[in-house]
C-alpha cells in the first residue's frame, strides 16, 4: 500500500487548487466500488487506498478528468494508456 506522503495533497490544474485526499472506501453514484473520484464542484480527487503503482494511474486518470472535464470516460483512458505509459 502506498503512504499518505507519496501522493501529492494537492495539484493546480488549469490555474486552481484541486485537493487530493486519499480514503479507505469508495463507491459511484451506484454504491459500486471506485478506485478515483474527480469532485469538479468541490474541486477535489478522492483515491482509494492501494498499491503506489495503483494510485498512480489512478490519480493519473482523475487528474486527465479535472483538465478536461468535456472528455468523456472512454477518450479519458484513452489518453491515460497512451500518456501515461510515455510518462512512466
Amino acid at each position: 500500500m502506498a503512504k499518505a506522503s507519496e501522493v501529492p495533497k494537492s495539484a493546480r490544474i488549469n490555474g486552481r487548487r484541486w485537493r487530493i485526499v486519499l480514503v479507505d472506501t469508495l463507491s459511484d453514484a451506484d454504491g459500486e466500488p471506485n478506485l478515483g473520484q474527480c469532485d469538479a464542484d468541490d474541486r477535489s480527487i478522492l483515491l482509494r487506498h492501494g498499491p503506489t503503482h495503483q494510485l498512480q494511474d489512478v490519480l493519473f486518470h482523475e487528474l486527465v478528468h479535472a483538465a478536461c472535464p468535456s472528455l468523456d470516460e472512454e477518450t479519458v483512458l484513452e489518453v491515460e494508456r497512451g500518456v501515461y505509459a510515455v510518462l512512466s
